[in-house]
C-alpha cells in the first residue's frame, strides 16, 4: 500500500479519542446503504445508520471495526472525523 493512498482519520465519542492516524480506508453504512471512503473522496457529510464503522491503517492487511450505536461523519479534504455514540 502506498503512502500516497492515505487519508488522516479521526474517531471521537463522548469519553475521548479513540483513534486518529492515517488509513487507507472508512467503511460503514448510511441510509443509501453501505459505502466506503478513500483518498481524495468528494467532501461529505452523512448520518451513520449501521451497528459499526470499519477501517483499514496502513500497513494492516485486515479492517479493524468499532461497534456503535449512532454516528456522524464529516470528510473533507482528506480528512474524516467520525463521532460516535453522542
Amino acid at each position: 500500500m502506498d503512502s500516497k493512498e492515505l487519508f488522516f482519520l479521526k474517531i471521537l465519542s463522548l469519553s475521548g479519542e479513540i483513534f486518529s492516524g492515517k488509513v487507507y480506508s472508512f467503511s460503514s453504512k448510511n441510509s443509501l446503504g453501505d459505502f466506503d471512503i478513500l483518498k481524495s473522496h468528494t467532501n461529505f457529510i452523512t448520518l451513520l445508520t449501521g451497528k459499526e464503522i470499519r477501517y483499514r491503517v496502513e500497513n494492516f492487511l485486515t479492517d479493524t471495526s468499532i461497534e456503535i450505536k449512532n454516528g456522524i461523519l464529516i470528510f473533507e479534504d482528506d480528512l474524516a472525523e467520525v463521532f460516535i455514540n453522542f
